[in-house]
């Protein structure tokens, strides 16, 4: 009889035991539940937070922000680039007195000047709105001014009689650099009333 009370009260040991295990496993369960249910209250808070911090223009405000910073013209970093290369023709004949460095100088302003001009026409066609035209054709056209560029300098050897190539490839590097200058050459803002209301 003894033997059966103390099986009886070592299965009531377990069950206590299991008991308690069971309610440790649910009261984690629960505590991580809750703690997953506040991470998702936050994101969603974190994510209106955005939403709401992000504002759709009108078509209004948008065209004062585009009167009140307008766009620069490729035409213009082409100019620039070209005003540049003049420069630096002029350098190069004054320090050598070469007509030969003079003239690569010259050659090398037209390897950057004119590829550009050629991406300035293919920008500036109307591409009737379509975005991915505009893409397409920008890659296209980048792609054109490389292959042109390359093209010249391959040429620079049997095109210019006694090349320089240190004029050359400085005035390349002058052109190319100078187009930070044309666009940080901007025109003045323009403050109307509804710039200010914006």
């Amino acid at each position: 009889m003894t033997e059966a009370i103390q099986d009886g009260a070592a299965q009531v040991a377990e069950g206590e035991n299991l008991q308690e295990n069971l309610q440790e496993n649910l009261q984690e369960n629960l505590q991580e539940n809750l703690q997953e249910k506040q991470q998702e209250k936050q994101q969603e808070k974190q994510q209106e937070k955005q939403r709401d911090s992000f504002k759709l223009w009108t078509k209004e405000e948008a065209e004062a922000l585009r009167r009140k910073y307008p766009p620069v013209s490729p035409w213009r970093v082409v100019a620039v680039q070209a005003a540049a290369g003049l420069v630096c023709v002029a350098v190069v004949w004054a320090f050598t007195q070469r007509s030969e460095a003079a003239w690569s100088a010259l050659y090398g302003a037209t390897a950057v000047v004119l590829p550009s001009a050629l991406l300035a026409r293919g920008m500036t066609r109307d591409l009737a709105g379509n975005p991915g035209a505009a893409m397409f054709g920008f890659m296209f056209w980048e792609m054109v001014k490389i292959g042109v560029a390359v093209a010249m300098l391959v040429a620079a050897i049997r095109v210019v009689q006694g090349l320089s190539w240190p004029a050359l490839l400085v005035a390349m590097i002058v052109c190319m650099k100078v187009n930070w200058f044309a666009l940080l050459w901007r025109r003045k803002p323009v403050v109307n009333d509804i710039t200010t209301r914006v």
